[in-house]
């Protein structure tokens, strides 16, 4: 359901939807040196799909709030749990049935709210090998690797140490 940002009791800092979120990591998939970066709306689809040498990238982005959300709209903390969960799905499916290299990114707004719940499940993310990718108010991207994959990523360029 829709509130107010106003209304909350702790606001969110900045408000992004799923597009401006693509965006910026579109930009920052480019800058790491990514190719063949394609969107796509299709349901069961990515967000977004890279390649960078020979490895392929997987991201499912959200917002904080709806594209068609006006003035100081913002989703409420259950529809920010339910859109954690659906990235999570779409990355346990994908997993399931791709058999190449992959890396698996969630791509968020970096919100205390969504921080939160990242971190009620964090330790289940990193099991799963999923990197946060927490888009800022100046929509810089920082990453939150699993330790289990930083070499990998900081090698694949996607990172530095």
């Amino acid at each position: 359901m829709p509130v107010k940002n106003g209304d909350l009791k702790a606001k969110d800092p900045f408000m992004v939807n799923q597009e401006e979120v693509n965006q910026a990591v579109e930009a920052f998939l480019k800058n790491c040196g990514c190719t063949s970066i394609q969107r796509s709306q299709q349901k069961g689809d990515a967000h977004i799909t890279a390649q960078k040498d020979g490895l392929k990238i997987f991201v499912e982005s959200r917002g904080n709030r709806a594209m068609t959300h006006t003035g100081d709209t913002v989703f409420d903390s259950a529809q920010l749990w339910t859109h954690l969960c659906e990235q999570v799905a779409q990355f346990m499916k994908r997993q399931q049935y791709f058999t190449g290299e992959a890396l698996y990114i969630a791509a968020n707004p970096d919100i205390p709210r969504i921080r939160t719940n990242i971190e009620k499940i964090d330790k289940a993310l990193d099991r799963l090998g999923i990197i946060r990718a927490w888009v800022q108010e100046d929509r810089n991207v920082i990453v939150d690797v699993p330790s289990q994959l930083q070499n990998f990523v900081f090698q694949a360029g996607l990172i530095s140490k």
